[in-house]
């Protein structure tokens, strides 16, 4: 389902469905067509399958074994970032059996918390040691001798993988100091729009500059 009128141009060229998926759709495989006063109905030949199901994010769905990690993608509305085409990603994905629970933490939080668990490319099998810069602006310090166990659900924008607990990041970097330290003063800058809670940075900063 989309939440716009579809056109032709839009079923070759794609369109968002109502998950803000992108969902192509070969033209030869519309079958049927029907026009109404308020929708426009498609008949396939074939079902279109869920970017849930064909990302990085597809374990985390279709695993019963990961349900805190799905309710907490839906609660912060992480999936689109996750479901991203194109992308490279490392997902580091923590099952119920760990015994944690996201109902604690506010929805800024439990963001920062997964963008934090999500390489910006999958390592390699060289190197000893990788950093990997995870979507939360931190790194992850993957060792090659104590690989994570990879899930085996077909993605095709990275890799996803089990991981025994959340990353610890030490509170380096001046959003964190403030959401930590001066929650009041974070409150109001964010109110005031001069932060990105998704990505975990204040908007009005540069990456690799020294503030004070």
């Amino acid at each position: 389902m989309s939440r716009s009128p579809i056109f032709l141009s839009d079923i070759e060229n794609g369109f968002l469905n109502g998950e803000w998926d992108t969902v192509f759709v070969d033209p030869a495989s519309v079958i049927e067509k029907h026009y109404g006063s308020n929708a426009t109905f498609f008949g396939v030949k074939r079902a279109i399958v869920p970017r849930a199901f064909t990302s990085i994010t597809a374990p985390v769905y279709l695993r019963p074994e990961y349900r805190y990690f799905m309710n907490a993608l839906e609660f912060t509305g992480m999936s689109p970032i996750l479901k991203r085409r194109n992308a490279n990603y490392s997902f580091f994905v923590v099952e119920d059996a760990r015994d944690y629970k996201f109902q604690d933490g506010d929805q800024s939080w439990i963001t920062n918390r997964i963008l934090n668990q999500v390489g910006t490319f999958v390592p390699g099998e060289k190197a000893r040691k990788e950093f990997i810069p995870t979507l939360g602006g931190n790194f992850i310090v993957y060792d090659t001798t104590q690989r994570p166990v990879q899930l085996q659900e077909p993605t095709d924008n990275g890799k996803t993988y089990a991981a025994r607990n959340f990353f610890w990041h030490p509170r380096t970097s001046l959003f964190w100091r403030l959401y930590s330290d001066f929650p009041a003063f974070f409150d109001l800058m964010n109110k005031a729009g001069m932060l990105d809670i998704n990505w975990g940075r204040l908007n009005f900063t540069n990456e690799n500059e020294f503030y004070t």
